[in-house]
């Protein structure tokens, strides 16, 4: 186009990197992206959008990680940024509102996260359990696990099943809080959840039963993860 002294705007951009995504020319959109920025263009979310889950359907989850870092570097995931309603209404499946969330949380906005979530339910967005482990991970780290554990509730309302994953997240949580007592009885109700401590559950726990010195109880467990061929 520029050959013919046209000059492409934002919205050709655009239009060229979903067309290039569609037919799976993953690296034609992927360079098309980054022209659009040393171009002096911001993409915008539905864009953003549009590469990051194709990128993700194809596994190639390093480029798609480094759209989501410019996406939080150009504030794209903020509420502000979709009072748009037509712009909000065309955002692609689960993926990319996890990615959304995601990279909140990766750069310390768990709060922003959790109102983008509540907005989005309002617009009809069903949340899954990465959804909510996400946030109940980054609650967790933040020392927060009341909002953790309300979150858990929150899903169990929605007659979403927490995984394993997700209660290893309380788990820790509670440890670092120092609160094993509490962490182990939630470790011992795994199994009457159906659930299946796996290596993860079992090293969080004795990791820091080291850390406050109850040697004792983590030798126990250690003993109980060899018993179950965990290792």
């Amino acid at each position: 186009m520029q050959s013919t002294g046209l000059s492409p705007n934002a919205v050709t951009y655009g239009c060229l990197i979903s067309g290039w995504c569609d037919k799976g020319k993953l690296d034609k959109a992927f360079n098309l992206y980054s022209e659009m920025i040393d171009m002096g263009f911001t993409p915008n979310l539905v864009v953003c959008s549009k590469i990051v889950s194709s990128l993700y359907k194809f596994d190639r989850i390093n480029e798609a990680t480094v759209i989501l870092d410019k996406m939080v570097d150009f504030d794209l995931l903020t509420i502000h940024k979709c009072s748009d309603n037509a712009m909000c209404d065309s955002l692609p499946n689960n993926i990319v509102y996890n990615i959304a969330i995601a990279g909140l949380c990766k750069s310390g906005k768990v709060e922003e996260a959790r109102s983008l979530l509540s907005s989005w339910l309002s617009r009809g967005f069903v949340p899954d359990n990465f959804t909510y482990c996400t946030l109940i991970h980054a609650y967790s780290v933040a020392g927060n696990v009341d909002d953790a554990f309300n979150l858990r509730d929150e899903m169990l309302g929605r007659g979403i099943i927490p995984n394993t994953t997700t209660y290893n997240e309380l788990i820790n949580g509670l440890c670092k809080l120092g609160n094993m007592g509490r962490a182990h009885r939630l470790f011992a109700k795994l199994h009457r959840k159906g659930l299946v401590p796996n290596a993860v559950t079992y090293n969080i726990l004795i990791s820091d039963y080291c850390r406050v010195g109850d040697l004792s109880e983590a030798s126990k467990l250690r003993e109980k993860m060899a018993e179950e061929g965990i290792s």
